[in-house]
Protein backbone atom coordinates (compact mmCIF):
# COMPACT_ATOMS: atom_id res chain seq x y z
CA UNK A 1 0.00 0.00 0.00
CA UNK A 2 1.18 3.51 -0.69
CA UNK A 3 0.69 6.69 -2.68
CA UNK A 4 2.00 7.90 -6.01
CA UNK A 5 1.58 11.56 -6.80
CA UNK A 6 -1.14 11.78 -4.15
CA UNK A 7 -3.01 8.76 -5.58
CA UNK A 8 -3.69 5.78 -3.30
CA UNK A 9 -2.19 2.59 -4.74
CA UNK A 10 -2.46 -1.05 -3.64
CA UNK A 11 -0.60 -3.94 -5.25
CA UNK A 12 2.54 -5.97 -5.71
CA UNK A 13 5.45 -4.97 -7.94
CA UNK A 14 8.80 -6.69 -8.38
CA UNK A 15 11.94 -5.20 -9.91
CA UNK A 16 15.63 -4.39 -9.60
CA UNK A 17 17.20 -1.44 -7.80
CA UNK A 18 19.04 0.82 -8.30
CA UNK A 19 17.94 1.37 -11.90
CA UNK A 20 21.23 2.83 -13.11
CA UNK A 21 23.16 -0.25 -11.97
CA UNK A 22 20.93 -2.76 -13.72
CA UNK A 23 21.81 -3.43 -17.39
CA UNK A 24 18.18 -4.46 -17.97
CA UNK A 25 15.79 -3.69 -15.12
CA UNK A 26 12.45 -5.51 -15.45
CA UNK A 27 9.47 -4.64 -13.31
CA UNK A 28 6.21 -6.59 -13.21
CA UNK A 29 3.19 -6.94 -10.98
CA UNK A 30 -0.33 -5.68 -10.43
CA UNK A 31 -1.79 -2.47 -9.07
CA UNK A 32 -5.23 -1.42 -7.83
CA UNK A 33 -6.37 2.20 -7.57
CA UNK A 34 -9.67 3.31 -6.01
CA UNK A 35 -9.87 6.45 -8.12
CA UNK A 36 -8.03 8.35 -10.84
CA UNK A 37 -9.25 11.87 -11.60
CA UNK A 38 -8.34 14.32 -14.37
CA UNK A 39 -9.64 17.72 -15.37
CA UNK A 40 -9.45 19.58 -18.65
CA UNK A 41 -7.86 22.43 -16.69
CA UNK A 42 -4.95 20.09 -15.85
CA UNK A 43 -3.64 20.41 -19.41
CA UNK A 44 0.01 21.37 -19.28
CA UNK A 45 0.38 20.45 -15.60
CA UNK A 46 2.27 17.22 -16.38
CA UNK A 47 5.53 17.17 -18.30
CA UNK A 48 5.94 14.53 -20.98
CA UNK A 49 9.47 13.82 -19.78
CA UNK A 50 8.15 12.68 -16.38
CA UNK A 51 6.36 9.79 -18.11
CA UNK A 52 9.44 8.46 -19.91
CA UNK A 53 11.16 5.49 -18.30
CA UNK A 54 14.95 5.08 -18.12
CA UNK A 55 16.37 3.36 -21.19
CA UNK A 56 17.27 0.25 -19.16
CA UNK A 57 13.84 -0.20 -17.59
CA UNK A 58 10.93 -2.37 -18.73
CA UNK A 59 7.52 -2.49 -17.05
CA UNK A 60 4.70 -4.99 -17.39
CA UNK A 61 1.74 -4.56 -15.10
CA UNK A 62 -1.97 -5.28 -14.76
CA UNK A 63 -3.93 -2.32 -13.43
CA UNK A 64 -7.44 -2.16 -11.96
CA UNK A 65 -9.11 1.19 -11.26
CA UNK A 66 -12.47 1.47 -9.50
CA UNK A 67 -13.31 4.89 -10.94
CA UNK A 68 -11.77 7.13 -13.59
CA UNK A 69 -13.14 10.67 -13.75
CA UNK A 70 -12.46 13.22 -16.49
CA UNK A 71 -14.55 16.34 -15.83
CA UNK A 72 -18.13 15.05 -16.25
CA UNK A 73 -17.16 11.73 -17.84
CA UNK A 74 -16.92 8.73 -15.52
CA UNK A 75 -15.61 5.21 -16.17
CA UNK A 76 -16.07 2.40 -13.66
CA UNK A 77 -14.50 -1.02 -13.09
CA UNK A 78 -11.61 -0.22 -15.42
CA UNK A 79 -8.96 -2.83 -16.12
CA UNK A 80 -5.93 -2.63 -18.38
CA UNK A 81 -2.61 -4.22 -19.21
CA UNK A 82 0.30 -1.76 -19.18
CA UNK A 83 3.70 -2.23 -20.79
CA UNK A 84 6.46 0.37 -20.90
CA UNK A 85 10.09 1.04 -21.74
CA UNK A 86 12.27 3.98 -22.67
CA UNK A 87 10.53 4.33 -26.03
CA UNK A 88 7.01 4.65 -24.71
CA UNK A 89 3.97 2.92 -23.26
CA UNK A 90 1.60 0.33 -24.70
CA UNK A 91 -1.85 -0.67 -23.44
CA UNK A 92 -2.59 -4.01 -25.18
CA UNK A 93 -6.06 -4.14 -23.68
CA UNK A 94 -8.42 -1.82 -21.85
CA UNK A 95 -11.98 -2.28 -20.63
CA UNK A 96 -14.33 -0.12 -18.57
CA UNK A 97 -18.01 0.49 -17.94
CA UNK A 98 -19.21 3.93 -19.02
CA UNK A 99 -22.37 5.72 -20.15
CA UNK A 100 -24.41 2.60 -19.28
CA UNK A 101 -22.35 0.65 -21.81
CA UNK A 102 -18.84 -0.67 -22.36
CA UNK A 103 -15.63 0.91 -23.63
CA UNK A 104 -12.74 -1.30 -24.71
CA UNK A 105 -9.69 -1.14 -26.93
CA UNK A 106 -5.94 -0.67 -26.96
CA UNK A 107 -3.48 2.18 -27.33
CA UNK A 108 0.10 3.36 -27.31
CA UNK A 109 2.18 6.43 -26.46
CA UNK A 110 5.44 6.64 -28.44
CA UNK A 111 8.09 9.21 -27.52
CA UNK A 112 9.76 11.31 -30.22
CA UNK A 113 12.49 13.95 -30.35
CA UNK A 114 14.21 12.72 -27.18
CA UNK A 115 11.01 12.83 -25.17
CA UNK A 116 10.02 16.35 -26.24
CA UNK A 117 7.05 15.08 -28.25
CA UNK A 118 4.95 11.93 -28.44
CA UNK A 119 2.38 10.27 -30.66
CA UNK A 120 -0.76 8.86 -29.07
CA UNK A 121 -2.57 6.04 -30.91
CA UNK A 122 -5.91 4.65 -29.73
CA UNK A 123 -8.27 1.98 -31.08
CA UNK A 124 -11.44 2.37 -28.99
CA UNK A 125 -14.74 0.50 -29.26
CA UNK A 126 -17.88 1.71 -27.51
CA UNK A 127 -20.89 -0.61 -27.20
CA UNK A 128 -24.47 0.19 -26.14
CA UNK A 129 -23.55 3.57 -24.66
CA UNK A 130 -26.13 6.21 -23.76
CA UNK A 131 -26.25 9.03 -26.32
CA UNK A 132 -27.63 11.87 -24.15
CA UNK A 133 -25.23 10.75 -21.41
CA UNK A 134 -22.34 11.33 -23.83
CA UNK A 135 -23.47 14.90 -24.47
CA UNK A 136 -23.95 15.53 -20.74
CA UNK A 137 -20.50 14.13 -19.90
CA UNK A 138 -18.78 16.46 -22.37
CA UNK A 139 -20.95 19.53 -21.72
CA UNK A 140 -22.67 19.27 -25.13
CA UNK A 141 -19.25 19.53 -26.79
CA UNK A 142 -19.13 23.31 -26.17
CA UNK A 143 -22.10 24.09 -28.41
CA UNK A 144 -25.78 24.72 -27.75
CA UNK A 145 -27.51 23.73 -31.00
CA UNK A 146 -27.77 19.97 -30.34
CA UNK A 147 -27.98 19.28 -26.61
CA UNK A 148 -28.45 16.26 -24.36
CA UNK A 149 -32.04 17.30 -23.63
CA UNK A 150 -32.88 16.85 -27.33
CA UNK A 151 -31.64 13.26 -27.53
CA UNK A 152 -32.63 9.70 -26.71
CA UNK A 153 -30.95 6.49 -27.82
CA UNK A 154 -27.82 4.37 -27.61
CA UNK A 155 -24.74 4.24 -29.81
CA UNK A 156 -21.95 1.93 -30.85
CA UNK A 157 -18.70 3.33 -32.21
CA UNK A 158 -15.25 2.11 -33.17
CA UNK A 159 -12.21 3.38 -35.00
CA UNK A 160 -8.65 4.61 -34.78
CA UNK A 161 -7.46 7.87 -33.21
CA UNK A 162 -4.06 9.50 -33.69
CA UNK A 163 -2.77 12.76 -32.23
CA UNK A 164 0.46 14.50 -31.17
CA UNK A 165 1.41 15.48 -27.61
CA UNK A 166 3.87 18.28 -26.81
CA UNK A 167 6.41 18.44 -23.96
CA UNK A 168 3.81 19.90 -21.55
CA UNK A 169 1.41 17.06 -22.38
CA UNK A 170 -0.87 19.34 -24.39
CA UNK A 171 -2.57 17.64 -27.33
CA UNK A 172 -2.37 19.40 -30.67
CA UNK A 173 -5.88 19.77 -32.23
CA UNK A 174 -4.55 20.14 -35.78
CA UNK A 175 -2.79 16.75 -35.46
CA UNK A 176 -5.97 14.84 -34.59
CA UNK A 177 -6.83 12.14 -37.14
CA UNK A 178 -9.87 9.91 -36.62
CA UNK A 179 -11.15 7.18 -38.90
CA UNK A 180 -14.19 5.45 -37.50
CA UNK A 181 -17.85 4.58 -37.71
CA UNK A 182 -20.86 5.05 -35.45
CA UNK A 183 -24.33 3.54 -35.20
CA UNK A 184 -27.22 5.12 -33.30
CA UNK A 185 -30.12 2.86 -32.29
CA UNK A 186 -33.64 3.65 -31.06
CA UNK A 187 -32.85 7.32 -31.49
CA UNK A 188 -35.16 10.24 -30.87
CA UNK A 189 -34.70 13.98 -31.38
CA UNK A 190 -37.20 16.19 -29.58
CA UNK A 191 -37.81 19.94 -29.66
CA UNK A 192 -34.67 20.72 -31.65
CA UNK A 193 -34.77 24.42 -32.44
CA UNK A 194 -32.72 23.97 -35.61
CA UNK A 195 -35.45 21.74 -37.10
CA UNK A 196 -38.01 24.47 -36.53
CA UNK A 197 -35.68 26.98 -38.19
CA UNK A 198 -35.52 24.71 -41.24
CA UNK A 199 -39.33 24.53 -41.31
CA UNK A 200 -39.46 28.33 -41.12
CA UNK A 201 -36.99 28.61 -43.99
CA UNK A 202 -39.03 26.27 -46.19
CA UNK A 203 -42.16 28.23 -45.24
CA UNK A 204 -40.60 31.45 -46.54
CA UNK A 205 -39.06 29.95 -49.68
CA UNK A 206 -41.19 30.94 -52.66
CA UNK A 207 -40.13 27.94 -54.71
CA UNK A 208 -41.24 25.48 -52.06
CA UNK A 209 -44.25 27.38 -50.70
CA UNK A 210 -46.77 25.59 -52.99
CA UNK A 211 -45.38 22.19 -51.97
CA UNK A 212 -44.98 22.52 -48.20
CA UNK A 213 -47.51 22.54 -45.39
CA UNK A 214 -45.26 24.41 -42.93
CA UNK A 215 -47.46 23.78 -39.89
CA UNK A 216 -47.58 20.04 -40.55
CA UNK A 217 -43.84 19.95 -41.20
CA UNK A 218 -43.05 21.87 -38.00
CA UNK A 219 -45.31 19.55 -36.03
CA UNK A 220 -43.67 16.40 -37.42
CA UNK A 221 -40.19 17.74 -36.70
CA UNK A 222 -40.98 18.39 -33.04
CA UNK A 223 -40.41 14.71 -32.30
CA UNK A 224 -38.38 12.57 -34.71
CA UNK A 225 -37.80 8.86 -34.15
CA UNK A 226 -35.41 6.63 -36.07
CA UNK A 227 -34.59 2.97 -35.54
CA UNK A 228 -30.98 3.04 -36.72
CA UNK A 229 -28.54 5.45 -38.33
CA UNK A 230 -25.07 4.39 -39.44
CA UNK A 231 -22.30 6.71 -40.57
CA UNK A 232 -18.53 6.76 -41.02
CA UNK A 233 -16.67 9.51 -39.18
CA UNK A 234 -13.55 11.27 -40.46
CA UNK A 235 -11.58 13.93 -38.58
CA UNK A 236 -8.46 15.51 -40.07
CA UNK A 237 -6.82 18.95 -40.22
CA UNK A 238 -9.27 20.40 -37.71
CA UNK A 239 -12.35 19.27 -39.66
CA UNK A 240 -15.01 16.69 -38.82
CA UNK A 241 -16.30 15.25 -42.09
CA UNK A 242 -19.67 13.52 -42.32
CA UNK A 243 -20.14 11.60 -45.58
CA UNK A 244 -23.56 11.07 -47.14
CA UNK A 245 -25.83 9.66 -44.43
CA UNK A 246 -29.44 8.49 -44.77
CA UNK A 247 -31.74 9.17 -41.82
CA UNK A 248 -35.03 7.29 -42.13
CA UNK A 249 -37.27 8.72 -39.46
CA UNK A 250 -40.90 8.87 -38.35
CA UNK A 251 -41.19 12.46 -39.60
CA UNK A 252 -39.48 12.12 -42.98
CA UNK A 253 -36.45 10.69 -44.71
CA UNK A 254 -33.47 13.05 -44.66
CA UNK A 255 -30.01 12.86 -46.18
CA UNK A 256 -27.15 14.67 -44.47
CA UNK A 257 -23.56 15.39 -45.47
CA UNK A 258 -21.02 18.08 -44.74
CA UNK A 259 -18.34 19.16 -42.32
CA UNK A 260 -17.81 20.86 -38.97
CA UNK A 261 -14.56 22.68 -38.26
CA UNK A 262 -12.87 23.19 -34.91
CA UNK A 263 -13.48 26.95 -35.23
CA UNK A 264 -17.23 26.07 -34.97
CA UNK A 265 -17.95 26.84 -38.64
CA UNK A 266 -20.25 24.42 -40.45
CA UNK A 267 -21.09 23.52 -44.04
CA UNK A 268 -23.88 20.94 -44.20
CA UNK A 269 -26.36 19.92 -46.86
CA UNK A 270 -29.71 18.42 -45.88
CA UNK A 271 -31.81 16.65 -48.50
CA UNK A 272 -35.58 16.25 -48.11
CA UNK A 273 -37.75 13.97 -50.25
CA UNK A 274 -40.40 16.03 -52.01
CA UNK A 275 -43.00 13.38 -51.22
CA UNK A 276 -42.42 14.17 -47.52
CA UNK A 277 -42.53 17.94 -48.01
CA UNK A 278 -45.59 18.25 -50.21
CA UNK A 279 -48.60 20.11 -48.86
CA UNK A 280 -50.96 17.71 -50.62
CA UNK A 281 -50.86 15.02 -53.27
CA UNK A 282 -52.06 17.58 -55.79
CA UNK A 283 -50.43 20.99 -56.26
CA UNK A 284 -50.16 23.57 -58.99
CA UNK A 285 -47.28 21.44 -60.27
CA UNK A 286 -49.57 18.41 -60.56
CA UNK A 287 -49.34 15.11 -58.73
CA UNK A 288 -45.92 14.45 -57.18
CA UNK A 289 -45.06 10.78 -57.42
CA UNK A 290 -42.06 8.82 -56.25
CA UNK A 291 -40.49 7.19 -59.30
CA UNK A 292 -37.71 5.57 -57.30
CA UNK A 293 -35.14 8.15 -58.41
CA UNK A 294 -35.42 10.12 -55.18
CA UNK A 295 -36.65 13.60 -56.12
CA UNK A 296 -35.20 15.78 -53.39
CA UNK A 297 -34.91 19.38 -52.31
CA UNK A 298 -31.61 20.43 -50.71
CA UNK A 299 -31.09 22.96 -47.93
CA UNK A 300 -27.63 24.29 -47.03
CA UNK A 301 -26.73 24.92 -43.40
CA UNK A 302 -23.72 27.22 -43.10
CA UNK A 303 -22.30 29.75 -40.65
CA UNK A 304 -21.62 28.42 -37.16
CA UNK A 305 -23.28 25.95 -34.83
CA UNK A 306 -24.41 28.86 -32.66
CA UNK A 307 -25.72 30.95 -35.56
CA UNK A 308 -26.58 28.74 -38.56
CA UNK A 309 -27.84 30.19 -41.84
CA UNK A 310 -30.10 28.32 -44.26
CA UNK A 311 -30.43 28.49 -48.02
CA UNK A 312 -31.27 26.53 -51.14
CA UNK A 313 -28.24 24.39 -52.02
CA UNK A 314 -28.23 24.78 -55.81
CA UNK A 315 -24.98 22.87 -56.27
CA UNK A 316 -26.31 19.83 -54.42
CA UNK A 317 -29.53 20.06 -56.43
CA UNK A 318 -27.53 20.14 -59.67
CA UNK A 319 -25.38 17.18 -58.65
CA UNK A 320 -28.46 15.23 -57.60
CA UNK A 321 -30.04 15.78 -61.01
CA UNK A 322 -26.84 14.52 -62.67
CA UNK A 323 -26.84 11.43 -60.47
CA UNK A 324 -30.50 10.77 -61.27
CA UNK A 325 -29.81 11.16 -64.99
CA UNK A 326 -26.93 8.70 -64.75
CA UNK A 327 -29.12 6.23 -62.85
CA UNK A 328 -31.76 6.55 -65.55
CA UNK A 329 -29.15 5.79 -68.23
CA UNK A 330 -27.84 2.81 -66.27
CA UNK A 331 -31.38 1.52 -65.76
CA UNK A 332 -32.19 1.79 -69.48
CA UNK A 333 -28.95 0.00 -70.36
CA UNK A 334 -29.78 -2.80 -67.94
CA UNK A 335 -33.34 -3.14 -69.28
CA UNK A 336 -32.05 -3.18 -72.85
CA UNK A 337 -29.44 -5.80 -71.99
CA UNK A 338 -32.05 -8.07 -70.38
CA UNK A 339 -34.44 -7.69 -73.33
CA UNK A 340 -31.78 -8.54 -75.92
CA UNK A 341 -31.87 -12.26 -76.93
Amino acid sequence: DGTWGGIAVTGNVQGQLPLQDAPRSQWSGSLALPELAFHSSDTGAVSLASLQLPASMQVQCDVAIDTIQYDGWQLAAASLALEGNGNGWVVPRFRAETLDGLLSGDGSLTFRSEGQRAKLMLHPTAASCDLPGLFEAFDNFDQSTLRAEHLTGTFDASGSVKLDIDDAFNWQPESLDVLGSATIRSGEISNLEAFQEIANYLRSNRLMAPLVDPDDLASRLEHVEFEQVESPIYISNGTVQLPHTDIRSSAMNITLKGEYRFDSSIDYTLGFALRDLRAASESEFGTITDDGLGHQFFVSMTGTMEDPAYGWDREAQKNHRKENFQREKDLLKELFRKSTP
